[in-house]
Order: C-alpha cells, then sequence, then structure tokens
C-alpha cells in the first residue's frame, strides 16, 4: 500500500545506470543526456514517498496519536502520497522503456542494490545490539509504543533481511524486477496494437485495476497483493499517451491541473477527518483513493513532460539517489527506530509545531538516506559491477 513503500525516463539517452527506474534500463555506451524535468519528478515522487511513511510510522496509539487531532490528519490526509510518489515512479519507467533494450546486468544491479541495503542494516543492527521496531509486526507497534515493543534483532528477522526479495519486504523493488523482465513482451504487445485496440486496453486496465475495486460491493476484481497489475495499468496507459498524444494530456495546463486535484482530494480526506459526517469514510474511500489518485498522477506526470530544463548536474545527482533513499529509509527494521529514537518524532504529537517538524523530519531523512547511497554506490556497488562486467567478458571469450 502507499505506505510501504512504501517506492523508477524521455528517450534512451536519459539513462543512469545507478538507481531503479528505467534510467537503469541501458548499457552505459547508451548514456548521452538525462533531461532534468523528469529527474526533477522522480525527486518528488520519492519526497511523495517519504512523506506519506513518515506519519504513518511515527504515531502511535500509545504516543497519544488518539488525542491528537494535528496527528491523525498527518496521517489521513497525506497517507495519499505514498501512492502517488509510487504511480509517479512507475509512469517514468514506463515512458523510457518502450525506448529500451533489455539487459540482464539491470536486473542484476537492482537485486544486488536491495541486497546490499538489507544486509548493511540488518548486520549494523545485529553485531551493534541495537534495540529496533520491527515493522514485520506493525499494528502491535503502533496500537503501543516503541519502548513498549522494542526488542534485539532476533533470527527470523536476520534471516528475512539476508533475503529481501525472496521475503519481500521491498514490494515495489520485486514487482519491479519482474514487470522489467515482462517489459520486451509487453513492448511488442502495445507496437502492434492499432490505436483504437490500445485505447481499449488502456481504459479497460483503468478500470479493472483501479476504479472496480473500490465500488461499493463485493468487488468483481481485487488488486493483486505484489500490485504488478498496476504496473501493467500504468503502462498501457502512458504508453497510449505516449504514441499517440492526446490533445487533454499536452496541454500547459496539465502540471496545475494535476496538483488541483491533488489539493481537493486533501481536502476531502481533511474533511472526512474532522468532520463526522455521515458515510464520511464511505466519501473518502470511494473518491479520494486509487482511481481518483492515477488521474491525478497522469496529470503531473504529462505536466512535467511537457518542462523543458534541459541537463541540471545538481538535479540529476540527487534524482539518481532516489533508490537508495527507498530502500534505506524503507528498511522494515529500522524506519521506526530512526523517527523515534533520533528524530523523537513520537514526542511532538499533541504540539502545535507538529506539521513543520514533520516536514523537517521528512527533508533530513531524503538529504542523509541520499549520501549514504551516493558513499553505497561508490564503495560497494561499482566494485562489484566491474567485477560483474569482467565475468561476463571472460564468458563471452
Amino acid at each position: 500500500n502507499s505506505t510501504q513503500l512504501n517506492s523508477t525516463q524521455l528517450n534512451s539517452t536519459q539513462l543512469n545506470s545507478t538507481q531503479l527506474n528505467s534510467t537503469q534500463l541501458n548499457s552505459a555506451k547508451t548514456i548521452k543526456k538525462r533531461l532534468s524535468n523528469f529527474e526533477l519528478l522522480r525527486i518528488l515522487a520519492m519526497f511523495f514517498i517519504v512523506w506519506s511513511h513518515t506519519p504513518t510510522q511515527a504515531f502511535c496509539v500509545g504516543d497519544g496519536l488518539n488525542d491528537s487531532l494535528l496527528a491523525k490528519i498527518l496521517v489521513s490526509v497525506f497517507g495519499w502520497s505514498g501512492e502517488i510518489g509510487n504511480y509517479l515512479f512507475i509512469m517514468i519507467s514506463s515512458y523510457f522503456i518502450l525506448d529500451s533494450k533489455f539487459y540482464w546486468k539491470n536486473v542484476f544491479r537492482i537485486w544486488f542494490s536491495v541486497f546490499s541495503v538489507s544486509v548493511i542494516i540488518v548486520l549494523i543492527l545485529y553485531f551493534g545490539k541495537i534495540e529496533i521496531v520491527s515493522f514485520f509486526d506493525a499494528p502491535k507497534y503502533l496500537a503501543s509504543t516503541f519502548e513498549e515493543t522494542k526488542h534485539f534483532v532476533t533470527g527470523k528477522e536476520l534471516k528475512v533481511s539476508l533475503f529481501p526479495l525472496y521475503h519481500n519486504i521491498y514490494w515495489f523493488a520485486g514487482t519491479y524486477i519482474i514487470f522489467y523482465i515482462l517489459s520486451p513482451f509487453l513492448n511488442v504487445l502495445v507496437k502492434n496494437l492499432k490505436q483504437q485496440e490500445h485505447f481499449f486496453l488502456a481504459i479497460f486496465t483503468f478500470l479493472l485495476v483501479s476504479f472496480i475495486p473500490v465500488l461499493p460491493h463485493e468487488s468483481l476484481y481485487r488488486v493483486s497483493s505484489t500490485g504488478l497489475d498496476v504496473f501493467i495499468e500504468i503502462f498501457f496507459i502512458i504508453s497510449y499517451l505516449k504514441f499517440y498524444s492526446p490533445k487533454l494530456f499536452e496541454h500547459k495546463s496539465c502540471l496545475l491541473i494535476g496538483f488541483i486535484l491533488l489539493l481537493c482530494f486533501s481536502l476531502l480526506k481533511y474533511i472526512c477527518s474532522i468532520v463526522q459526517i455521515p458515510k464520511h469514510n464511505f466519501i473518502e474511500s470511494h473518491f479520494a483513493c486509487s482511481w481518483s489518485y492515477m488521474i491525478a498522477s497522469v496529470f503531473i506526470f504529462s505536466g512535467f513532460k511537457k518542462i523543458r530544463l534541459g541537463e541540471i548536474k545538481v538535479i540529476n545527482k540527487i534524482a539518481g539517489t532516489t533508490f537508495g533513499i527507498y530502500l534505506f529509509h524503507g528498511q522494515p527494521l529500522i524506519y521506526a527506530l530512526v523517527l523515534t529514537k533520533i528524530f523523537h518524532l513520537n514526542r511532538m504529537i499533541g504540539s502545535v509545531f507538529l506539521p513543520a517538524y514533520t516536514l523537517f523530519v521528512v527533508m533530513m531523512v531524503f538529504i542523509i538516506c541520499s549520501i549514504l547511497e551516493i558513499f553505497r554506490k561508490k564503495i560497494i556497488e561499482q566494485p562489484v559491477m566491474n567485477v560483474y562486467d569482467q565475468i561476463k567478458i571472460k564468458l563471452l571469450k
């Protein structure tokens, strides 16, 4: 869901071989230029994801969540941002996968990134004998406090963290790998469809995956636990927009429309958080939800596509660390520890400064994780990928 992450380009010239998105999907030989409009959108998407995780993983019942209107509003109103961030990453990836070649090296790079971050974190916690709260048992923690549920890393948590994709602790990364492996076949499909057939496929998957599951009855279709159907849904939508450029999504006002829609959904969630109107949960669950967020995300993506920034190195550098930000902050053993024992965010529940301090924590987590990712790639990933290239050359001889 949007709290897991949770957590991705113009053409094959905008490639970045160091992050989880379709900038990862070509060899270094094809790298020419990375246009910064999509890189800026990638930064915004990751900021949305970190913003959604922060209140939902720090504010617990035992710390006074139920007595703080501000805290409940932050959890309710901004929970959508993670879902928006996920959608935007998938849209960027889908846009560039259409012009990309498939490389097994990229699959290995994604896997190794996930593995190395998870292993680094769990080994530091295990050998450092640091008490943590495991989000493998999130309901227990959120219903109490950090102090009541803290413990040392167990054997089970150690095993799960050493095999992160197998145990699906990074659902987005695991699903992305599957999606990337399927991408050559999806490309063949959409490139051989007529425009009318492509339009029908895009609309049908949107209705099936995003709209029908939220209808107020027993749903015909339930979204998969892996989210693969959402990846495929977005791929069909974005490929149609790229191939046929419908006028509605080519207008300069798309970005403004997208953010106005997000503002409306946020206000709706805010009203539902503080006003006990009849069936307010029904309104929130069926109108400010996946289908409306998907539409807003398409407008935001289309708006950024029209922006012309050229190549701005500092934006591209930060954007190149977004996958690492997702991995470092999203490890299930670490985030509650960071929020409660380092930033003490839970102590701010009840304070009028809670929204401002939450924003400060989000920015600090983003910056710190970005720096950690720069060092991880330089010290760990780059040497490993060099060995990978050497082994591949020897095998091909």
